[in-house]
């Protein structure tokens, strides 16, 4: 199959917590089980926009950075989406099935499924971050009700 991963962060672009170690491990595991995988993420600075890293391929999407955090998240996401049809478009293939990884991508991933008729698992998880809590709460619904399959993260307090 042919995978797009959508996240915030890998270990191969801006890393921030345990979701980068996540995303990048199983988009290891995804190739080495013989997928073609690709992860659309940040770009940080001086890293390349595209790059092959243990066979998957690592595309790092720039958008502007706004003072708002949902702003800057939905620059973010149609950054993701208009690079993810600009790889299906020189490939001359669509992506089989699109995953997004928590919150923050899930509004790229509905937008990818709305444009092009996609299998879309989401994944979300609870931010411990309290003062950003309404806005993770208000973003994954829409989203996860066009999603095919929806993976959400339970963390015991």
């Amino acid at each position: 199959m042919r995978i797009a991963m959508l996240s915030w962060e890998s270990l191969h672009s801006i890393a921030v917590g345990g979701v980068a170690c996540h995303v990048t491990e199983l988009a290891a595991a995804l190739e080495r089980k013989g997928h073609e995988v690709h992860v659309f993420t940040r770009m940080g600075p001086g890293q390349s926009h595209v790059e092959r890293i243990h066979g998957v391929w690592y595309h790092r999407c720039p958008f502007d950075l706004r003072p708002n955090l949902v702003d800057e998240v939905q620059n973010m996401c149609r950054s993701f989406v208009h690079h993810a049809f600009a790889c299906e478009a020189y490939m001359g293939a669509h992506f089989d099935v699109v995953h997004a990884h928590d919150w923050l991508a899930s509004n790229a991933m509905a937008w990818i499924k709305q444009g092009r008729g996609r299998k879309t698992p989401g994944g979300a998880g609870k931010s411990r971050a309290s003062d950003l809590e309404p806005a993770p709460r208000s973003i994954p619904w829409p989203p996860s009700h066009r999603a095919a399959s929806f993976l959400l993260e339970h963390r015991p307090r």
